[in-house]
């Protein structure tokens, strides 16, 4: 594993999660886990690459991560770029990471799940909305289910964010509000292709303005130059 002097890794974007290389085995960033863990052979089956392990926040917390989605670097030890706002996080249960993010129905109390591609809300910040697609989709301690999605505007720290987002099973939501009382979680869009420096131990994030039009999806995906 990796020192927490200032060094670089290669970040790789297969499906919207955030994965690095090491030891030959690609492993997934999930601040949306307490502890590193093993990956369940379903995420590699619904990425189609072979993913070793999950890096929960314990692993991530260990020095500041700039995470330049665009030009596809890990940088640890490093500090916020230039104009980056800063954003306190809160805890949730078993130390997963939380965020405030303003919605249209009012400001709520997100988990922050980098291993997670695709957003949740709660159901009555999409009441009257059509949905997109319908999706299968997998989270640890959930399990695998299929969601519809809706897309939703919404900000943090100002920040403005065009999110894709599911709305989970009833079962599911009672589990997620256990963790998070409002039964949100906001994953890779507010990585994607901006500069974010993750300060676990600090309770922060620092947000840099996007380095290409703000968009929901990326079109870009590194899967075809993963390996295990």
């Amino acid at each position: 594993m990796p020192s927490v002097t200032a060094q670089c890794e290669t970040l790789r974007i297969v499906g919207d999660h955030m994965l690095v290389e090491r030891d030959g085995k690609l492993c997934l960033l999930d601040t949306g886990v307490p502890d590193t863990m093993a990956c369940p052979d379903i995420v590699s089956e619904m990425l189609g690459v072979p993913v070793h392990t999950l890096v929960g926040c314990r692993e991530l917390a260990r020095s500041p991560l700039t995470i330049d989605w665009s030009g596809r670097s890990l940088r640890h030890a490093a500090t916020p770029v230039h104009d980056s706002i800063p954003v306190r996080l809160g805890t949730a249960m078993f130390g997963v990471p939380t965020i405030r993010v303003a919605t249209p129905t009012g400001e709520v109390e997100a988990v922050l799940d980098t291993g997670a591609s695709l957003g949740y809300a709660s159901p009555d910040a999409v009441k009257g909305r059509k949905a997109i697609r319908r999706v299968e989709d997998f989270l640890p301690g959930l399990g695998q289910f299929t969601v519809d999605v809706y897309r939703l505007d919404v900000a943090v720290g100002g920040v403005p964010l065009a999110l894709e987002v599911g709305i989970l099973p009833p079962l599911l939501q009672m589990a997620l509000g256990l963790m998070c009382r409002d039964g949100w979680i906001l994953g890779a869009a507010l990585f994607r292709d901006r500069i974010v420096t993750l300060d676990l131990a600090s309770s922060m994030i620092h947000l840099a303005p996007t380095t290409t039009a703000s968009r929901v999806g990326s079109g870009a995906d590194d899967r075809v130059s993963s390996r295990g």
